[in-house]
């Protein structure tokens, strides 16, 4: 509206208004018939290119200071390497020579793994009464922590058992699939009710596709097509980060430590997608006490696993994320420090 207004002001022929993001409904209906051209980030790709256009997004200038915390393991590390070793010989002897498994223990260690902590704003509108008829729209500034792993990018909480992986298909979506899954919210939708989305048909289908391998969609037998969210993005205030409860140091500790592989600023604007009115303020790096342990066969097969030093209970989900990937670690030391 303002810009109608400034066109209108100056007799300019058009005004064109510029988003990296996409517009409303209501933006298009508006600008409709006065003059007005609206880009959105589609448009801005065919001009300059997706490349240039996610530079631009995920390299928003922002100072970020991100200061270290290592949580206190809560386990001896010793009684762990026991109970695995001992875990070794049972499967070794099978039960009565049946269902053997021939591997050693080939190392056992204490392990620091990465979380951001990122401490999330998010505007809202309240409706409060104030007289019997009377009604005013205040606005509340809400604060929340989240837990991302900084390996995989994904959304991670705390629970009884250590981190949980419930949300690990969030380190995997597209800036389209976020949008998608926002627009769908908790049920049913079909292609064209994501029409409002500016998506081509071409990049809708590779996003529900996509979205479909990943188990946060299914298809249902309903014509015309379909599709059921079966994994949204979950509610953000339900969200526990994993230092709730629990203790931080800092100085000096003894074992490995695993580099974070994604960028703070890239985290923070991926979780500023997420939710609606949501702004990335400050983010601490959370070193996370495991125990890795590698298992070996005869024929030179490894296997890792990780046990929550904190806990004491195997990580399975993240025991196969490391399996799939390449940690980098740095050599075990004697001195890892981890201060602000």
């Amino acid at each position: 509206m303002k810009l109608i207004q400034i066109v209108g002001d100056l007799g300019a022929d058009r005004g064109i208004l510029v988003t990296t993001s996409h517009f409303t409904t209501s933006a298009i209906r508006t600008a409709e018939g006065h003059g007005i051209d609206l880009w959105d980030h589609e448009k801005l790709a065919q001009l300059l290119g997706e490349i240039e256009v996610s530079s631009v997004v995920d390299g928003l200038p922002r100072n970020v200071e991100t200061n270290r915390r290592a949580l206190q393991p809560q386990v001896p590390v010793e009684a762990i390497c026991e109970r695995l070793r001992q875990n070794v010989r049972k499967r070794a002897r099978g039960f009565m020579g049946i269902g053997r498994v021939d591997e050693d223990l080939y190392f056992c260690r204490l392990t620091y793994y990465p979380y951001y902590n990122v401490e999330l704003e998010r505007q809202q509108q309240e409706s409060q009464r104030r007289a019997i008829l009377k009604k005013e729209t205040v606005h509340t500034i809400s604060t929340f922590t989240v837990s991302v792993d900084a390996f995989t990018g994904c959304l991670v909480q705390q629970a009884k058992s250590g981190v949980s992986y419930e949300f690990a298909f969030t380190g995997d979506l597209t800036k389209d699939e976020v949008r998608l899954l926002r627009a769908a919210g908790k049920g049913q939708f079909s292609n064209s009710a994501l029409a409002f989305l500016g998506l081509s048909d071409a990049r809708l289908r590779k996003s529900i596709s996509r979205l479909i391998t990943s188990g946060c969609l299914t298809q249902t037998n309903a014509r015309p097509r379909t599709y059921r969210v079966v994994k949204p993005i979950p509610d953000l205030a339900t969200l526990v980060p994993i230092t709730k409860e629990r203790d931080a140091t800092q100085g000096s500790s003894p074992g490995a430590i695993v580099s974070p592989l994604r960028e703070a600023v890239a985290v923070m604007h991926a979780l500023e997608s997420y939710w609606d009115f949501t702004t990335a303020r400050s983010v601490l790096l959370v070193y996370y006490p495991f125990i890795l342990a590698e298992y070996r066969t005869p024929n030179g097969k490894r296997r890792p696993q990780l046990i929550d030093a904190i806990t004491g209970e195997v990580n399975t989900a993240l025991s196969g994320f490391v399996r799939g990937l390449e940690i980098q670690m740095k050599p075990a030391s004697k001195d890892i420090r981890f201060e602000e």
